[in-house]
């Protein structure tokens, strides 16, 4: 899923997979421990909101 499309708001991840947002951010930060995924920040907040 992210390698088809990287860049992607980790809200907009969680739309696709069914999820609240809430629940998407350990999933994500668990991909992210794992090597599995990246997430970059945004310039304006600094939250890492971008998946790749």
């Amino acid at each position: 899923m992210l390698a088809a499309a990287p860049g992607r708001s980790q809200r907009e991840l969680a739309d696709q997979l069914g999820m609240p947002p809430s629940r998407f951010v350990p999933f994500a930060d668990e991909l992210e421990q794992r090597g599995s995924s990246s997430a970059a920040a945004t310039p304006r907040t600094g939250a890492s909101t971008r998946c790749t």
